[in-house]
């Protein structure tokens, strides 16, 4: 299957997307459940994400540039902790979501859940940092899958490669998103808060987006 305008698709889905509860305040129960789960790490008080490194070098990976279906090359590593999933199945995964040219400065790394939580925090399913995903590859104990998680993680990497003058997309979600979901009126009335991972996570449009990115494709 051809990969699609991220642009197209959200043009004609996007009012329906914010009323299937992904908007930032107004969620249904699977939504919840998702994100609650589905943290990131972050660094200091600006919202800065990170993954040990450290964590991450100590580790085992096989995997690299790999050519999906549609032509296009994904950077993917597997952990040799999963022996049954491999690169290339999480590259065609990739390149059949919904994307744009960002998919070119993806690294995605797919580990086992105690790997995912030594790399991204003891709560986490999976994370991201600047063109990096962490996520699991294996199903979790309350049945979210490997594959929720990439998505929900792709969907920041989509808001980290685009502008958002004078904010941060990852952190507001994307522009046209942003607006569409009244993101800056809730900040005024402070039922937004843009890039809080903390008490707040509920309330974190970056997160509502990412929610909605992995909706799309569900």
């Amino acid at each position: 299957m051809a990969s699609r305008s991220l642009a197209a698709v959200l043009a004609g889905s996007l009012l329906a997307l914010l009323g299937a509860g992904a908007a930032v305040t107004t969620r249904d129960a699977s939504t919840a459940r998702a994100t609650s789960g589905l943290a990131r790490s972050f660094e200091g008080p600006t919202g800065t994400a990170r993954i040990n490194r450290a964590a991450r070098s100590a580790l085992t990976w096989r995997g690299g540039p790999v050519t999906a279906s549609t032509g296009e090359v994904v950077q993917v590593y597997v952990s040799d902790a999963l022996s049954a999933e491999t690169p290339e199945k999480w590259a065609e995964f990739l390149a059949q979501l919904t994307h744009g040219p960002e998919l070119a400065r993806l690294t995605a790394n797919i580990a086992s859940l105690a790997e995912v939580q030594d790399l991204c925090g003891s709560r986490a399913l999976g994370c991201y940092s600047r063109n990096d995903i962490v996520s699991l590859g294996e199903p979790a104990l309350d049945g979210t899958t490997p594959e929720e998680v990439v998505r929900h993680e792709y969907g920041h990497h989509v808001a980290w490669n685009r502008l958002n003058t004078p904010w941060r997309a990852v952190d507001w979600g994307p522009k046209n998103w942003a607006s569409a979901a009244t993101v800056c009126p809730r900040v005024t009335r402070r039922e937004a808060f843009p890039g809080n991972e903390g008490s707040n996570y509920a309330q974190n449009p970056g997160e509502a987006w990412a929610e909605v990115y992995r909706l799309l494709d569900e």
